[in-house]
């Protein structure tokens, strides 16, 4: 089992070991990891992205906070999940990758059950296991630091984007997610995954 890297008691998996990880998970936790991951969003934001998903006049899902043709999400003050934030609202950047992640799970949204943080974690500490993953700071919140995570690694000349995309700020973004140790090839697959990030 590889040594895991460890930031604030969080995993923060590279594109193998989450290409592993979620072979092991069910198809809804797979279309909520893939949200996630993509996103960057807080699990709580999450759910409240989900309370915002409609049928159109042609009985199709969509979302009034999601815009394909943007390759964004515009979360709402209302909607931050964190009292200490310092932006209240931002828009969340994706990549073509994150916009299909995001309009598989609008499409299913009729099938996507709040899920406690509790039995989130079980489930995802067992497709960990299964995969031979340390379940060491397996948890919901991971996607969210992975994410960050990726695109430092990847793209520090978008720092800001970066910064307001996630809602962080510069301390929090240097502090805990510059020089992270990552192979050259664990770098370049982040690249591929994020291939497009931001450029609507």
């Amino acid at each position: 089992m590889e040594k895991p890297i460890i930031k604030q008691d969080t995993q923060i998996l590279t594109p193998d070991l989450w290409y592993r990880m979620r072979e092991h998970l069910g198809t809804n936790y797979q279309l909520i990891c893939d949200f996630l991951l993509n996103t960057g969003m807080r699990v709580e934001e999450f759910w409240e992205f989900t309370t915002h998903t409609y049928q159109d006049d042609e009985s199709r899902y969509a979302n009034h906070w999601f815009s394909a043709s943007r390759m964004c999400i515009d979360i709402p003050e209302c909607a931050i999940g964190k009292a200490r934030c310092t932006i209240k609202q931002r828009t969340v950047l994706l990549s073509p990758e994150g916009v299909r992640a995001v309009e598989t799970l609008i499409a299913a949204n009729g099938s996507i059950k709040h899920i406690d943080r509790s039995n989130f974690r079980k489930v995802l500490i067992e497709a960990a296991a299964n995969a031979g993953i340390s379940k060491e700071g397996i948890k919901p919140k991971m996607f969210r630091k992975i994410l960050v995570s990726w695109l430092v690694a990847t793209s520090p000349e978008k720092d800001k984007y970066i910064l307001y995309s996630i809602g962080h700020s510069q301390e929090i973004q240097h502090r805990h997610y510059l020089a992270m140790g990552f192979t050259r090839k664990d770098v370049d697959d982040m690249r591929k995954f994020l291939s497009g990030w931001g450029a609507a």
